[in-house]
């Protein structure tokens, strides 16, 4: 749906919104592969249940370009989208970064190397948020 309301809207907007979610879903695809893998399914099983999720993706994009053209469809549909990405990382990704790590031997890491392990989710979020605002500025 980011994707079709955002070529609704423009064509550069499209572009570089298609670029980062490749950049997003290419890893994320891979490595829900290798954790059905790990999970007992077979090679054909893991595919067929990738598959199976992306339907979600296509009915989406349906969804955005049949209304993300429309009047004013464009206007409500890019801050949904957008908002949704916002919620899904503060409400689900952040607080499972944030819990305490155990180490191999299963005792406490260190405050020291906690403290580094949130910093450098911080700089990785900020990068991210820096990558978005040179796109919106060369658009």
């Amino acid at each position: 749906m980011a994707i079709a309301s955002s070529f609704a809207s423009s064509y550069a907007l499209g572009c570089s919104t298609t670029f980062a979610v490749l950049l997003h879903e290419v890893p994320h695809e891979l490595g829900d592969y290798a954790m059905l893998m790990a999970g007992g399914y077979t090679a054909s099983q893991a595919i067929r249940m990738q598959l199976v999720t992306a339907i979600g993706a296509f009915a989406g994009a349906f969804f955005g370009l049949a209304y993300g053209g429309s009047e004013g469809g464009g206007e409500w549909m890019l801050p949904f989208t957008a908002g949704g990405f916002i919620y899904v990382a503060c409400a689900n990704v952040l607080p499972t970064l944030l819990e305490p790590v155990d180490n191999e031997d299963g005792k406490r890491n260190s405050p020291l190397r906690e403290l580094c392990d949130v910093v450098s989710h911080v700089i990785a979020m900020a990068s991210g948020v820096a990558m978005m605002a040179v796109i919106a500025a060369f658009e």
